[in-house]
């Protein structure tokens, strides 16, 4: 989970959270300079397939995140945004109105089926799950079949 992007007038959350999302943006990239705790050189392999299951606590259309990381994520050419959505829409944490701060991300060669956001409505026993944290559940179904 990165840090929340409201701040004070230094904006160190919002730095802090911008420099973590591109360093996935860079992770995804295989960047040059990410070495893993051994010093091998690390990020993912060109080719590799991949599933990121993220709270990024950035919207790209709303809040207070800096754009260029969250936007620098989800328009990368190996990333699949399914663009999930539920009753509220997009919207995967009840804050500040709702807001998309939480993601499900394939790698581009994966086929999405379906993809959403659980909003339970009152009248579902699983609506307990809606006060359990203020981030709801997003799910990806993936057609795996061969």
């Amino acid at each position: 989970s990165t840090p929340r992007a409201f701040d004070g007038p230094e904006r160190r959350n919002q730095r802090r959270n911008a420099d973590e999302i591109r360093f996935w943006t860079d992770y995804t990239s295989d960047a040059d300079y990410i070495r893993d705790d051994a010093g091998e050189r690390g990020g993912l392999d060109r080719d590799a397939a991949f599933i990121s299951l993220v709270d990024l606590n950035a919207d790209p259309t709303r809040g207070d995140s800096m754009d260029a990381g969250i936007h620098g994520l989800l328009n990368h050419p190996r990333v699949h945004d399914p663009r999930p959505s539920g009753a509220k829409g997009l919207n995967t944490a009840q804050f500040k109105g709702g807001m998309r701060v939480d993601y499900v991300l394939p790698s581009n060669g994966l086929p999405v089926r379906d993809s959403g956001v659980a909003w339970f409505a009152e009248s579902d026993p699983k609506a307990r799950l809606n006060t359990a944290s203020d981030h709801h559940l997003v799910w990806v179904d993936l057609d795996m079949t061969p």
